[in-house]
C-alpha cells in the first residue's frame, strides 16, 4: 500500500498507538501473534445483536483489550466469524475507512456491527460534503492493500485517528500516522456543530430549559 506498509516494530509506539485484528472474535492477533478464546463464536442476542452485557462475551473482550494493550495497542478490531477476513468493529467503536479513490468505507450493519449515532452522524455529514460512501464488506486484504486513512467513532471516541492496523504481524500504516483529511474535516464538523462553532444544518441539537 503505497510503501506502508512494513514489518512491526518492537516496543510501543506512539500515542495513537496501532490497532490489532482479531479473527471473528474467536482469535486474538497481538503484535506477538497470539491465539486466543478460539471457542468463542455465537454470542448474539434475541434482536441478533452482540449481547456485550453476557458474561462470557463481556470477559472474553475485556481478554482481547487487555491484551492488545499489553501488547502496546490501543485497541481491537474483529473480523467475521465465518469467513476470517471482513472488518466488524471495534470493542467499544464502530470503524471507517478512506479508500485511496477517496471513498468513505465503513462495514455494514449486521448482528455483530451495532448502530452507533456516531457512525450515522458520519456518514450523514459526509454524504453532505459530497464526500461518496459505502456500508458493505471490507476484508483485511483490502484494508492492507487499498486503504490511505482510517478512523473509529462513538460517543466516547468521537471521531479518533488510527496510525495503524496489525495483522498476522504485519502493520498497515495510514498517512505517516498523522490524522487523516477526511476524518479531521468530519471531525470540526461534527464537534462544531455539537459546541457551536459550526452550523447545525441538521438541527441535531436541542435547548434544554
Amino acid at each position: 500500500m503505497d510503501g506502508r506498509t512494513t514489518n512491526v516494530p518492537s516496543g510501543a509506539s506512539n500515542k495513537r498507538r496501532p490497532i490489532p485484528t482479531t479473527q471473528g472474535r474467536k482469535e486474538i492477533k497481538t503484535k506477538n501473534n497470539v491465539d486466543i478464546a478460539d471457542d468463542l463464536e455465537n454470542f448474539t442476542g434475541r434482536d441478533g445483536y452482540v449481547v456485550v452485557a453476557n458474561y462470557g462475551m463481556a470477559e472474553f473482550i475485556h481478554n482481547t483489550v487487555k491484551e492488545a494493550e499489553n501488547a502496546g495497542y490501543m485497541e481491537v478490531v474483529y473480523l467475521d466469524a465465518d469467513d476470517h477476513k471482513y472488518l466488524q468493529e471495534g470493542s467499544s467503536c464502530n470503524i471507517f475507512f478512506v479508500l485511496k479513490d477517496n471513498t468513505l468505507v465503513t462495514p455494514e450493519l449486521g448482528d455483530t456491527i451495532l448502530p452507533g449515532i456516531t457512525r450515522a452522524s458520519v456518514l450523514e455529514l459526509a454524504k453532505q460534503q459530497g464526500i461518496k460512501t459505502e456500508e458493505r464488506k471490507i476484508s483485511i486484504e483490502e484494508v492492507m492493500e487499498n486503504v490511505k486513512e482510517c478512523f473509529v467513532t462513538g460517543t466516547a471516541a468521537g471521531i479518533t485517528p488510527i496510525e495503524s492496523i496489525t495483522h498476522n504481524g504485519v502493520e498497515a500504516v495510514f498517512n505517516n500516522r498523522e490524522p487523516g483529511e477526511v476524518g479531521t474535516k468530519l471531525q470540526y464538523l461534527l464537534k462544531g456543530g455539537q459546541y457551536g462553532s459550526v452550523k447545525d444544518v441538521n438541527n441535531w441539537n436541542y435547548k434544554v430549559l
